[in-house]
């Protein structure tokens, strides 16, 4: 038989006395707790575990659901949760367990999904740190137990680009730096824009400018020259008309005119057109990572039904700049 473990870094605790919490996806019992004993409202290192798996496939596929589950109950719940890419933060060296005394299965403490085959007294190598703010852990183990169901199985090499942007999310709601927390957030909708282009008679306008250029005597040649490269760039979709067009996809046009002006706010801080101090900054955050989430889990729907249905007010009401 086999079990998972999926060890998850939050800066955010959950307001809990109770040293570990259970609930149920499917037939299989998932368990919650600190994997540094510490209390759940201290936040840091905390773990799901689930055991009876036939085989280590279907370990592996319980795993992932698990884990993307987390992210989007994070996002939903305005948590923040860190998951890894399923490499040790610490391990024993060969020999190592017996030079510190310890017995019994001992495993490298893996930072995200852990696949082992489920042995007596299995125990974790690990050093920890602590840090403390927390959260309602309710709706966060309920949106595990609602979504996990229903994410299909995905392996890290072909992770769709929205679950990617919901880990940039999360990424966003954990970090402790402003200006990163702003970037990632935006970064998220970006990479949702990607992709987009023009419809072929939009192209053979974008082919009749080039034309006109072609053919404007008043230009010099050099002049000419900027401008045919000027509307030949237009031939890729600009970053901002890509987002444009998905939130009018996602019917989201309500909240364009204060995402654009966010975009345009941190566009020019990030390529240096303007400086704002950092309060200035931090008055940003909280609207783009509003906003971003929104976004995100709208475009979860399609394949993950329910992931936008009855949002955290923050997110459902993002503040306006």
């Amino acid at each position: 038989m086999y079990a998972i473990r999926l060890r998850f870094r939050t800066a955010k605790g959950l307001t809990s006395d109770a040293k570990v919490l259970q609930f149920n996806v499917r037939e299989h019992a998932v368990t919650l707790q600190s994997s540094d004993d510490l209390p759940l409202p201290q936040g840091g290192w905390l773990s799901l575990k689930s055991a009876g798996f036939e085989n280590e496939e279907d370990a592996q596929t319980f795993g992932r659901q698990i884990n993307y589950a987390l992210m989007l109950a994070s996002v939903r719940n305005v948590w923040g949760v860190d998951t890894g890419e399923g490499r040790p933060t610490s391990a024993l060296f060969p020999g190592g367990a017996a030079l510190f005394g310890l017995e019994g299965n001992i495993r490298s403490n893996v930072h995200g999904l852990d696949v082992y085959e489920d042995l007596p007294d299995t125990k974790w190598f690990a050093l920890s740190a602590k840090g403390h703010v927390s959260a309602d852990p309710n709706p966060i183990t309920r949106d595990i137990e609602r979504f996990a169901p229903l994410l299909a199985p995905v392996s890290a090499a072909d992770e769709p680009v929205v679950y990617t942007a919901l880990r940039l999310i999360n990424e966003a709601l954990i970090n402790p730096d402003v200006s990163a927390r702003l970037v990632l957030a935006i970064a998220s909708v970006e990479m949702l824009s990607q992709g987009e282009r023009w419809s072929e008679s939009q192209i053979a306008s974008l082919s009749r400018l080039v034309e006109l250029a072609e053919q404007e005597e008043s230009l010099s040649a050099i002049e000419r020259e900027e401008v045919i490269d000027a509307v030949s760039r237009a031939y890729r979709m600009s970053v901002r008309q890509g987002m444009r067009r998905l939130f009018r996809r996602l019917d989201l046009e309500d909240m364009w005119k204060n995402w654009d002006k966010l975009y345009g706010e941190r566009s020019s801080i990030l390529h240096g057109l303007s400086y704002k101090a950092p309060s200035e900054r931090s008055a940003l955050v909280m609207p783009a990572l509003m906003m971003a989430s929104k976004v995100v889990l709208h475009a979860l729907e399609p394949s993950i039904p329910g992931a936008a249905a009855d949002l955290n007010e923050t997110i459902q009401r993002p503040p306006s700049l």
